[in-house]
């Protein structure tokens, strides 16, 4: 049986995410692996700070030690730490949202991007050229920080999370083709969205827990 661990750095997302998994990949063992204080360190410190790094480096390390066939990483804030591991581990590395920027890039040029942090936004924004980039494609990416959404949340307000993103999408639908949803948080807005601005929207569980099948065969 192939394992597929899973880490997070947010407890929100984990039942949905490793459900997810379980249902594309029912013959394989799934293994959820939680730090959420990486996620404060980053917002605290407005990015992905060395120690944040080392912390999940050791993470890496203890799934592989556990037998992971593959890893997917699962918060875009720390995406980017997917590459580094890659680099020390003899097991593929993935980080959750790469499929669905890729797909931006091969379906459009004005490219939105939503948020609800700026350690997030960021870093997908950086995934996104990095995709225009490899596919000599030109982007135009329009910046939306949903800002208030997070801390709503974090406090059980989902309603006023959900409204502040809506709002965010409608003001910057003029400038898109399509929307890109940052966090997989956000996944439960994707239809909403799309009915609200006319506008294809993409959020990255699904495409990013599809792409751990090249590794399970």
């Amino acid at each position: 049986m192939k394992k597929i661990a899973m880490v997070y750095t947010g407890a929100g997302v984990v039942s949905t995410l490793s459900g997810m998994a379980r249902e594309m990949y029912p013959d394989s063992e799934i293994m959820n692996l939680l730090d959420d204080t990486l996620i404060g360190d980053c917002v605290k410190a407005g990015e992905m700070t060395k120690d944040v790094r080392r912390r999940l480096m050791n993470i890496f390390q203890y799934a592989y030690e556990a037998g992971a066939n593959c890893i997917l990483l699962t918060c875009s804030s720390v995406g980017e730490a997917a590459y580094t591991g890659s680099q020390m581990l003899p097991v593929p590395i993935l980080r959750i949202d790469d499929p669905m920027a890729r797909e931006a890039v091969e379906r459009a040029h004005r490219i939105g991007v939503i948020a609800t942090l700026s350690t997030t936004l960021n870093p997908t924004c950086d995934l996104v050229q990095r995709w225009a980039q490899k596919l000599n494609r030109e982007v135009d990416i329009v910046r939306g920080l949903a800002e208030g959404a997070y801390e709503a949340v974090i406090s059980g307000d989902g309603e006023r999370h959900d409204a502040i993103i809506a709002q965010t999408a409608a003001q910057l639908s003029g400038r898109c083709d399509i929307f890109l949803l940052a966090q997989a948080s956000m996944a439960r807005m994707e239809q909403k969205l799309s009915q609200i601005t006319g506008k294809p929207v993409y959020s990255s569980p699904r495409s990013g827990i599809r792409q751990l099948g090249a590794y399970l065969s």
